[in-house]
């Protein structure tokens, strides 16, 4: 699935929950490590107007979540709270990058 978001890159984008406390957990986790990967950006969608027309657009089915995009490209999405081990095996394969 295309996406015009970020249509160059690597990107791991959360789509945020207001309501729920694995946000703020997840969005700790999910920053630590995207800086572990030399060619990832980390971004948190902010809570507005737009949010839950991305996250349709994108088929987030449940927050919070993470979207993986590969020049534009969604390749992976990961929902609810995940340790900082299974997020960075799962990154490196949907990604094909190495942590430096």
């Amino acid at each position: 699935m295309k996406t015009l978001l970020f249509p160059t890159g690597k990107h791991l984008v959360e789509v945020p929950c207001n309501t729920c406390d694995a946000t703020y957990s997840l969005s700790e986790v999910a920053h630590r490590v995207a800086q572990k990967f030399e060619n990832i950006e980390y971004h948190l969608l902010p809570m507005d107007e737009q949010l839950p027309e991305i996250a349709k657009a994108w088929d987030v089915t449940q927050v919070p979540a993470l979207v993986l995009i590969d020049e534009g490209e969604i390749v992976g999405k990961v929902h609810g709270y995940q340790p900082d081990e299974i997020l960075e095996l799962y990154i490196q394969a949907k990604m094909k990058e190495e942590i430096y």
